[in-house]
């Protein structure tokens, strides 16, 4: 019984140690860059755009806070077939607040075309790069149209609430936690719960059995029962951590931030757009509204 009693303790031990602010910050990390975005792209309203998570690293963050946008750039280097020269970026304020990219670019075969953008996101972490290779790392998070399409991009929220339904999972203990993105401390809740279902039938099993053995041997009916209560004791302990344990969770999985993530809100096809417009005549601004 005092194994038990101490292994329960370091679990809820461990578990306040996930609740505090510091495990708190260390959970911060968005769920698109721990888990991708393919759940995003599946909930877009049209493919006149995808979206893409960009990665790079440097042991200097201010540097890579400066070359930010090389990510995007290589990737339409890469992907579109732009010639580095010829590469231009232009940064232009939409009505709701956001910075559109236009990224103008020239192919192999001489032809300009334009891709717009949009940074929905960015991340950054000090963290071991490679092995005893510690560096700064970003996680930024694109929307991305097609050359020479206007996207119809869709509305994007960056919240660290789930609603209900993390709330709803957790019926299933640490199921709620695992949705939000809340690993660690789901699988805690997970561990402690399983430990308490399985001593608390094991010290009900052992309980009966004592109970026998003393109806069966009076003449050390007293050390029976002893042994007996003793594993009452183990009983009642883990059913009092079980039951704590599950309220925890259904009360953390209600009221505490998940996991940073990003909502995507479908668009309903209608705004106004500006974009840069260059031609052999010269350049300029167009405007554009969606009916």
């Amino acid at each position: 019984m005092q194994h038990f009693i101490r292994f329960a303790a370091c679990a809820l031990l461990a578990l306040m140690a996930l609740v505090t602010p510091e495990s708190a910050a260390a959970q911060d990390k968005p769920t698109w860059a721990s888990r991708g975005v393919g759940e995003l792209n599946r909930s877009r309203s049209n493919d006149t755009y995808e979206i893409k998570v960009m990665e790079s690293h440097d042991v200097n963050h201010g540097r890579l806070e400066r070359m930010k946008l090389q990510p995007l750039l290589m990737h339409i280097r890469q992907n579109m077939g732009a010639e580095p020269e010829g590469l231009a970026v232009d940064s232009i304020a939409q009505p709701d607040g956001s910075i559109l990219l236009s990224i103008t670019y020239f192919d192999k075969d001489g032809d300009m075309h334009n891709i717009k953008a949009k940074r929905i996101d960015a991340y950054s972490n000090y963290d071991d790069f490679e092995v005893n290779s510690f560096e700064w790392q970003m996680w930024q998070l694109y929307a991305i149209g097609k050359p020479d399409v206007e996207p119809r991009f869709d509305e994007f929220e960056i919240t660290h609430s789930y609603n209900g339904k993390a709330l709803a999972m957790s019926i299933i203990p640490g199921w709620g936690q695992l949705y939000k993105g809340q690993t660690a401390k789901g699988c805690v809740i997970i561990g402690v719960e399983a430990l308490s279902i399985v001593t608390a039938a094991l010290g009900q099993h052992k309980m009966n059995y004592m109970k026998k053995e003393a109806d069966n041997n009076p003449e050390v009916y007293a050390s029976w029962i002893s042994k007996a209560n003793s594993w009452k004791n183990v009983r009642n302990v883990a059913i009092v951590i079980g039951v704590g344990t599950y309220v925890y969770n259904l009360i953390d999985a209600a009221t505490s931030k998940g996991a940073r993530r990003v909502m995507l809100h479908k668009s309903n096809g209608s705004g106004l757009t500006f974009a840069p417009m260059i031609d052999t005549e010269g350049h300029g601004l167009t405007l554009a509204y969606r009916f």
